[in-house]
């Protein structure tokens, strides 16, 4: 994300992140941010700008072996699972906007807080994301 930034800003091209952050950090340039934090049975893992479950994932990471095709491979992946979707089971629990508290991310097989809102699925696609667009195009 620094390297985003600072290209974006200064017009340079960053090589290396922790530079920049160690950089920053010694420029005094800290600043709080928000984030979201997921589990699941076998790991937790925070992201900066968005999560994605589904078919999202599975044609970036599945159309890997087409690499060669360029950005097209999406595409091509995306329609064959428009031809054949896969959808996931899944329960998606989430903290509506306004009611925020101070609780702790419950353990992942601990109760939920009654504050929190739930849907079930089966899903073809959950994307969790703190921007207002998924892709340019």
């Amino acid at each position: 994300m620094h390297c985003s930034l600072l290209f974006y800003s200064e017009g340079t091209i960053c090589t290396t992140e922790y530079v920049v952050a160690a950089l920053n950090i010694d420029r005094g340039n800290l600043m709080a941010y928000d984030y979201i934090e997921c589990s699941n049975k076998t790991s937790t893992f925070v992201s900066l700008f968005g999560v994605a479950w589904g078919v999202i994932p599975e044609i970036d990471v599945g159309s890997e072996f087409m690499r060669f095709i360029g950005p097209s491979r999406g595409k091509l992946l995306a329609i064959w699972r428009l031809i054949s979707p896969r959808f996931h089971t899944g329960t998606v629990y989430y903290q509506p906007v306004g009611e925020q508290n101070d609780d702790k991310m419950p353990d992942i097989g601990g109760p939920v807080p009654s504050s929190w809102k739930s849907i079930d699925g089966p899903f073809l696609n959950v994307y969790a994301c703190k921007q207002p667009w998924l892709d340019y195009e």
